[in-house]
């Protein structure tokens, strides 16, 4: 058996940046298919909760506040209130015109 002392001298920035580089890039892929399946859902979905009503106009929840003040109305079930897309268009149409 051969044994030897000498060492090979190792990047090991560079091989931590590696790393990191490919684990952001999986990251960023995991994120993308998670936006892709809300985005999905949104399409899909007629009727949505408020929090992905504000999400689907892209608003806080105050400004949501505001349209819900202009008239827009949810529709209960089993005390859960859900807004119809189809209302929230019209009511955003409406608001172009003024």
């Amino acid at each position: 058996m051969i044994t030897s002392n000498v060492s090979i001298p190792v990047d090991t920035t560079n091989i931590s940046n590696m790393i990191a580089s490919e684990v952001l890039e999986i990251i960023k892929k995991e994120n993308q298919k998670i936006i892709d399946a809300q985005v999905q859902s949104f399409e899909q979905a007629r009727y949505l909760k408020q929090t992905d009503a504000c999400r689907y106009l892209g608003i806080s929840r105050q400004k949501f506040y505001e349209l819900k003040q202009l008239g827009l109305t949810p529709s209960k079930i089993n005390g859960m209130e859900l807004y119809d897309k189809e209302d929230i268009d019209a009511l955003m149409e409406n608001l172009k015109e003024y």
